[in-house]
């Protein structure tokens, strides 16, 4: 497993590594604190985008990093999460 920060791209990153390895890559914590359509537009648009690109989601485990703050709308945590475990199937 390599975690790699949320401004690399995780295809690029996921095509130089051997198929053994995994990434943990985390998603824009900003997203969170969004109106809900807009982070659910901003994250469903960047599943379709790596999986447009090729991207083994078998090997990419999503994250949100030191996102998660006080002030982060529980509601949008909770509808991210959902989105991550509709679109990795």
């Amino acid at each position: 497993m390599i975690g790699v920060d949320r401004r690399c791209d995780l295809v690029e990153i996921q095509k130089l590594l051997p198929p053994h390895f995994f990434i943990q890559g985390n998603l824009d914590p900003a997203w969170l604190h969004l109106p809900k359509p807009m982070m659910e537009t901003k994250a469903k648009s960047y599943y379709a985008d790596l999986r447009e690109r090729g991207l083994d989601f078998k090997r990419w485990v999503a994250g949100l990093g030191h996102g998660i703050l006080i002030q982060t709308p529980e509601e949008n945590v909770k509808r991210l999460v959902k989105i991550i475990q509709s679109q990795k199937l």
